[in-house]
C-alpha cells in the first residue's frame, strides 16, 4: 500500500504541474538572460549575439512545454482519434509554414533585386557556374564553358544542371531563370519536412519530439542558407529522406522496388560526392535483400545510372572524373589538413547533435536505424577527406543533417527513458526535458533571430554586384570578348561572353597543377598567370577592388596577409601589370568592389573611360 504522501506526490508528478512549472521556469529564465544582458559593446557583440539567442531559445521551448501541457492534460481528454490527427496535421502544417516563410524571406533579402529596371533573380555564385552551363545546353552547344573550345566539366550536379536547363529551353530571360530553381528548392525543402514526420515515426519518436524534429529542420541555418543558395544539396536531402523512410518500412509485403533502386542511382548523378551515398545504400539494399524485402533485379538502376555517367562523361569530355576533381584532390598537399580543420569545427558546432545521432543508431531495436545513418556519418568523414570547404555554412553536410536531426532525437529520447522518475514523471516534463535538451544539442544550427538577420546578407549583396558587373559586361563588349574571372559564376553567366576562369574549376589545365604548399584552400589554390594571361583576355574582372591593386604599398601589405596568394600573385605579374593595370574602369563597383580592368589597344571592349553601371538614357 502506498503511504499517502507518495500518493499526492506520485499524482503531482503525473499531472499538468511539472510541465506548467518547467515551462513558466523556462520563460522566467529567458527573459532573465535577456534582462541580464549588458549594455551593447562592440568588443563583445558575439557574446550579446549568443545571450539573444539563449534567451530567444528559452522563451520558445517555455512556450512550447506549455502549449504540450495543456494539450496533454485538457485538450487531448475531448478529442477523438481523428481530431487529435488534424490537430498533429496542423503542427506539421505550421512547421511547413515557418519554412516557406524563412526561405522567402531570405530570397527577398539576398537572392533578388531591381536590377536596370528588371526585376532579377540570382543563386549563389557556385551555382551560377552550373546555370552558365544550362544556359549553354539551351543554346544548343553542349553542356560546354565556352563554345568552340574543348569541353570540360566545371560542375558536380550533373542532374541539377539539367533541371537549370530547362527555365532555358522554355525560353525565361536569364534575369528571370534563377527564380524556378528557388522554386524548386522550396518545394523540396517542404518535402523534406513532410517526409520527416514519417521518419521520425519510424524512429519511435513520440508526436511532440517529432514537431521538435521538424521545427529544428525548418530553422535550420545551414539548410535554409543553401536552400535559398540554389543548391543541389536540397534535392540530395529530399532523395535521402525518402529512402530512409523506405528502409525504415520495407517489409516482405512492401519490399524495395525499382523506385528505390532508382532514386539511389540518381545520387550519383545530383552530385560527385552521391557516389559514395549510392555504394553505401547498395550496400544496405543488398543486406534487406538477403531478407527478402527487396524486388528482384529493382537494384540495377543503381547500378546502371552511376555507370552511364562515367561512360558518358569519358565519351564527351576524355575523362573518368569531373574537372573538380582534379582540381581539389589531385596535387592538393594542403587538402586533408584543410578538410579536418572544417569537419572538426563542423563536430564543435554540431557536437551535441552527432553524439546523440549515435546513441539513436547504436540502441534502436531495429538495426536498419543505424543503416540509416551510417551513409551519414560516411559523407562527413569524405568531404574531411577531399578538402572540405572554403565556403561558410556546410553544404556538402547539408544533405545528411535532417536525418542526424530525428536520430538524434530518437537518441536522447532513449537516454531520457533510461531515468525511472523520468519515465514515472508526466509525459509533458519528459517532453520539456527533451525539448530543452535538444535545443541546447542544436542550438548553433538553428537560424534564432539575431543570426537569421545577418544570414546570406554579406554574400547576397556581393552576389548582387557579381551580377551588377556581369551585366555591365554585356553592355560595354562585343559578344566575342574574352573575359578572365576570379569570381566565375553570375558575372560570366550575366555577362554571355566567353569566359576564362582564373582558379581553374572551369580549366584543365589549371585543375591538373600542383597547388602551393603555403596555399591551403582546396579548390582556390590552383593557377598559373603565364597561361591564363598568354591567352590575351580582353578584360580582367579582378577579385579585389581597383583602388588596392593600383595602390602598390597596400596591395603589398594585403598580399603579405596570405588571403588568396594565388590572386595576389596573378595581379602581380608583369603582363597584367604592362597591359591592363593602367586601363581600369573607374565606377564604384571596380573601385570599391571587383576591380575592372580592360587590356591596351582591344577592339573588343570599350575603353575604360567609356564603362558606365548603368544603361545610358536614350
Amino acid at each position: 500500500m502506498i503511504p499517502m504522501g507518495q500518493s499526492q506526490a506520485h499524482r503531482l508528478l503525473k499531472g499538468p504541474c511539472p510541465g506548467l512549472a518547467m515551462g513558466l521556469g523556462c520563460l522566467f529564465a529567458g527573459g532573465w538572460v535577456w534582462w541580464a544582458m549588458p549594455p551593447f559593446d562592440s568588443r563583445i557583440d558575439v557574446f550579446l549575439q549568443m545571450g539573444t539567442d539563449l534567451a530567444f531559445l528559452l522563451a520558445v521551448c517555455g512556450f512550447l512545454i506549455l502549449g504540450h501541457t495543456w494539450f496533454t492534460h485538457y485538450g487531448e481528454p475531448d478529442l477523438d482519434r481523428d481530431g487529435q490527427r488534424r490537430l498533429r496535421g496542423v503542427g506539421v502544417v505550421a512547421a511547413l509554414a515557418l519554412a516557406a516563410f524563412l526561405f522567402v524571406n531570405r530570397v527577398a533579402a539576398t537572392k533578388t533585386a531591381l536590377l536596370e529596371g528588371t526585376r532579377t533573380f540570382w543563386l549563389d555564385d557556385d551555382m551560377m557556374i552550373s546555370m552558365r552551363y544550362a544556359w549553354r545546353l539551351a543554346q544548343g552547344g553542349g553542356l560546354v564553358w565556352n563554345l568552340g573550345e574543348p569541353p570540360v566539366e566545371g560542375f558536380t550536379n550533373l542532374l541539377w544542371t539539367l533541371t537549370m536547363a530547362i527555365p532555358h529551353l522554355l525560353g525565361v530571360p536569364s534575369e528571370m531563370a534563377s527564380a524556378p530553381i528557388l522554386l524548386l528548392n522550396l518545394i523540396g525543402l517542404l518535402g523534406i519536412l513532410w517526409l520527416a514526420w514519417s521518419v521520425g515515426r519510424r524512429l519511435g519518436l513520440r508526436p511532440g519530439l517529432r514537431m521538435v524534429g521538424l521545427l529544428l529542420i525548418a530553422s535550420n541555418r545551414w539548410i535554409l542558407y543553401w536552400a535559398v543558395g540554389g543548391s543541389e544539396a536540397i534535392l540530395l536531402g529530399l532523395i535521402l529522406m525518402f529512402l530512409a523512410d523506405r528502409i525504415l518500412a520495407a517489409r516482405r509485403a512492401a519490399p524495395l522496388g525499382w523506385i528505390e533502386g532508382g532514386l539511389i542511382g540518381l545520387l550519383a548523378l545530383a552530385r560527385a560526392d552521391g557516389l559514395l551515398l549510392t555504394a553505401l545504400l547498395a550496400v544496405i539494399w543488398a543486406a534487406l535483400a538477403r531478407r527478402g524485402r527487396t524486388r528482384a533485379f529493382a537494384w540495377l538502376p543503381a547500378v546502371i545510372l552511376p555507370l552511364a555517367l562515367f561512360l558518358w562523361r569519358h565519351s564527351y569530355y576524355g575523362q573518368w572524373l569531373p574537372n573538380t576533381y582534379f582540381l581539389r584532390v589531385v596535387e592538393v598537399p594542403t587538402r586533408v589538413m584543410y578538410g579536418l580543420f572544417h569537419a572538426s569545427y563542423f563536430a564543435m558546432l554540431f557536437d551535441g547533435v552527432l553524439v546523440l545521432a549515435v546513441i539513436g543508431m547504436l540502441t534502436a531495436r531495429n538495426p536498419r536505424v543505424g543503416w540509416v545513418g551510417c551513409p551519414a556519418l560516411a559523407l562527413l568523414a569524405y568531404v574531411a577527406y577531399v578538402g572540405g570547404d572554403e565556403l561558410a555554412e556546410y553544404r556538402f553536410y547539408v544533405p545528411v543533417v535532417p536525418v542526424l536531426l530525428l536520430l538524434a532525437l530518437a537518441g536522447l529520447d532513449r537516454v531520457l527513458g533510461m531515468s525511472r522518475p523520468l519515465r514515472e514523471c508526466s509525459p509533458s516534463l519528459r517532453y520539456g526535458f527533451a525539448l530543452l535538451l535538444m535545443g541546447l544539442a542544436a542550438v548553433r544550427s538553428i537560424a534564432l533571430p539575431g543570426e537569421l538577420q545577418k544570414l546570406g546578407e554579406v554574400r547576397g549583396e556581393m552576389e548582387r554586384k557579381n551580377v551588377q558587373i556581369g551585366l555591365m559586361l554585356r553592355r560595354h563588349t562585343r559578344p566575342d570578348a574574352l573575359v578572365a574571372h576570379y569570381w566565375a559564376g553570375a558575372a560570366p553567366y550575366f555577362s554571355e561572353r566567353p569566359a576564362l576562369d582564373m582558379l581553374g574549376k572551369n580549366d584543365s589545365h589549371l585543375a591538373r597543377l600542383a597547388s602551393p604548399p603555403a596555399d591551403y584552400q582546396p579548390g582556390h589554390n590552383k593557377y598559373d598567370a603565364e597561361y591564363s594571361f598568354g591567352r590575351r583576355p580582353d578584360v580582367v574582372v579582378a577579385g579585389i577592388n581597383a583602388r588596392l591593386i593600383n595602390d602598390p604599398k597596400a596591395f603589398q601589405e594585403a598580399r603579405e596577409r596570405q588571403t588568396y596568394p594565388g590572386l595576389f600573385v596573378t595581379l602581380d605579374h608583369p603582363v597584367f601589370q604592362e597591359q591592363y593595370r593602367r586601363n581600369f574602369v573607374a565606377t564604384p563597383l571596380s573601385a570599391n568592389y571587383h576591380g575592372i580592368f580592360v587590356r591596351e589597344g582591344t577592339e573588343r571592349a570599350n575603353p575604360a573611360a567609356r564603362w558606365t553601371e548603368s544603361p545610358e538614357k536614350p
